[in-house]
C-alpha cells in the first residue's frame, strides 16, 4: 500500500508541474502574453499647455513598455473649435479650453493634455498731438494700453512686432525736412534719401527674424517722388530718378519681396498700377502691371498685397476720385463695390484660413463714411457710428486684423464740434476708445498688427 500511495503522489505532483508550465494566463516579468507584449500605458510629455490663437505645438506620446508589439496611437480634441490635433500636432483655432487625448490602439490606454487658448495681443500704432500740434508723441496701444515712443516719429504709418520688439515706421522732421525713419523706442533709426536735403517717408514696415524691411518714398533732386525699399537701412530705388513712383505696401515671403505701388509712365504720362517683385537677392526687380490709367480711367492700387499659396492678391479701387473697391487675383480684376454704397475704398487685404478679407472705408447715405471690411460671404460690413457720444464728422481707416473668431478694425473718429480726432478700435463690431494721455487733444490710429 505504501508503495502504491507513493506512486499516486508522484503522478499528482508531475501533473501539477505540467499544468503550471502550460498556464496561458499571462504573467512573467516581461509581460508576455501568448508570445506577444501588450501595451500597459501611454504618457504625454505635457499635462497642460497654454497657446495663442494660430500657434501650433507638438505633443509626444510615450507608449509603455517600449517593446510592446503595437505602439500605434490615435489623437482627438474634445473641442475642435478651440484646437485641432493631427499626429500629435496641436493647432490653436480660437480662445477657449479643450482636452487633447491620445489613445493606444492596443488596450485603449489614454492620457490627456488640457490646452488653453487665448487671444493674440492686439497692437495699434498711434500718434497723439496737442491742439495746433505744438507737441506730438508717437507710440502704440497693446491691448488698449498706451506705450509712448515720445518724439521719435512725427507721423506714424505702420507697425510690426518681431520677438517681442515693437517697430513703428513713418517720418520725423529735421528743421522742415521730412526724414524717413523707423523706431523701436524713443530714438529713431534714420533711413537714407536720394537727396539728404529733401523729403522722404517710410510707408510700411515688415520685420522677420530681426531683418527690417521698409518701403516708402524719397525725393530726387528734380523734385520727383521715387519708390524705395530699405532692408536694414540699405536703400534700393525701384525706378530711376526721372520716373515718379510710389510704394504703398510690402510683403516678404521667404526670399521673395512684393511691393505694391505705381509709377508714371514716361512715354505717355499716365499711371501704371501694380507691384514690383523680386524672387531673391540675386534676381532683378520685375514690374507687374495690373491697371493702366487712360483719359477715361483713374485707377487706385493702394489696397495692400497678400498671398494665398501661389495666388497673388492686390487691393485697390477702379476709380481714384470716386472709388469703387476692387481686387486683382493673379492679374484678373474683381469688383467688390455694392449698390447702396456711395463709395468703397480698400486699404488692406488679408488671406486668413483661405478666406479673403479687404478692409478700408465705405460710405452710405445713412452712415456717412466709416471703417468697414468685406468678405465674399458677408459682403461689406460697416462699423456702426451711432455709438459715439458726439456727432461724427468722418472716420479715417487705421488698420485691420483677423484672428480666430475675432475681427478688429482701427480708425480715427473726428468730432464734428471740435474737429479733433480720437483713436478707436472695433472688436467684432463694438467700438472702444483707445486711451489718450491727459495733455493731448488729438489721437490717431495709424496701423495694426497681432502677435
Amino acid at each position: 500500500m505504501k508503495t502504491i500511495s507513493s506512486f499516486f503522489y508522484f503522478i499528482f505532483f508531475l501533473c501539477a508541474m505540467l499544468s503550471t508550465g502550460c498556464d496561458d494566463s499571462g504573467g512573467g516579468t516581461d509581460g508576455v502574453v501568448n508570445g506577444s507584449v501588450p501595451v500597459s500605458s501611454v504618457v504625454l510629455n505635457e499635462v497642460t499647455k497654454s497657446m495663442k490663437v494660430d500657434e501650433t505645438f507638438t505633443l509626444a506620446a510615450t507608449v509603455e513598455p517600449a517593446n510592446a508589439d503595437n505602439l500605434n496611437v490615435s489623437w482627438s480634441s474634445s473641442n475642435e473649435n478651440v484646437a485641432t490635433v493631427s499626429g500629435g500636432q496641436v493647432a490653436a483655432v480660437a480662445d477657449g479650453t479643450t482636452d487633447i487625448t491620445v489613445t493606444t490602439e492596443d488596450g485603449s490606454k489614454t492620457d490627456v493634455c488640457t490646452v488653453t487658448v487665448t487671444k493674440r495681443d492686439v497692437y495699434v500704432a498711434g500718434r497723439l498731438a496737442t491742439n495746433g500740434e505744438t507737441e506730438v508723441d508717437s507710440g502704440y496701444w497693446k491691448n488698449g494700453t498706451w506705450n509712448n515712443y515720445g518724439t521719435a516719429l512725427y507721423y506714424v504709418y505702420s507697425i510690426a512686432v518681431d520677438s517681442g520688439t515693437v517697430y513703428l515706421c513713418g517720418n520725423y522732421y529735421s528743421d522742415t525736412i521730412s526724414v524717413p525713419a523707423y523706431a523701436t523706442g524713443t530714438t529713431p533709426v534714420t533711413l537714407s534719401r536720394i537727396d539728404e536735403t529733401d523729403d522722404g517717408h517710410a510707408e510700411k514696415i515688415v520685420v522677420q527674424g530681426g531683418t527690417v524691411y521698409c518701403c516708402g518714398n524719397t525725393t530726387a533732386e528734380n523734385g520727383k517722388q521715387i519708390a524705395a525699399l530699405w532692408i536694414n537701412g540699405t536703400r534700393t530705388d525701384l525706378t530711376s530718378t526721372d520716373v515718379e513712383s510710389y510704394a504703398s505696401d510690402i510683403l516678404v515671403n521667404g526670399t521673395a519681396i512684393y511691393i505694391e505701388g505705381n509709377y508714371t509712365r514716361p512715354e505717355d504720362g499716365y499711371g501704371s498700377f501694380g507691384y514690383w517683385y523680386r524672387a531673391d537677392s540675386e534676381a532683378s526687380w520685375q514690374w507687374v502691371e495690373l491697371a493702366r490709367e487712360t483719359d477715361e480711367s483713374d485707377w487706385g492700387a493702394y489696397g495692400g498685397i497678400a498671398l494665398n499659396g501661389t495666388d497673388v492678391y492686390v487691393g485697390g479701387a477702379d476709380n481714384y476720385t470716386y472709388p469703387y473697391a476692387c481686387y486683382w487675383l493673379n492679374g484678373g480684376i474683381n469688383s467688390i463695390h455694392e449698390d447702396g454704397l456711395t463709395e468703397t475704398n480698400s486699404y488692406s487685404i488679408t488671406c486668413y484660413r483661405d478666406e479673403l478679407f479687404l478692409a478700408g472705408t465705405a460710405s452710405s447715405a445713412s452712415t456717412g463714411c466709416t471703417v468697414a471690411y468685406w468678405t465674399e460671404a458677408s459682403g461689406w460690413e460697416l462699423m456702426p457710428v451711432e455709438d459715439f457720444s458726439f456727432v461724427v464728422n468722418g472716420i479715417q481707416f487705421g488698420g485691420f486684423a483677423v484672428s480666430g473668431n475675432d475681427i478688429y478694425l482701427a480708425g480715427s473718429v473726428r468730432n464734428d464740434a471740435t474737429s479733433f480726432d480720437s483713436p478707436y478700435i472695433w472688436e467684432n463690431g463694438t467700438a472702444s476708445l483707445l486711451s489718450m494721455e491727459d495733455d493731448f487733444d488729438i489721437g490717431n490710429a495709424c496701423g495694426m498688427c497681432l502677435d
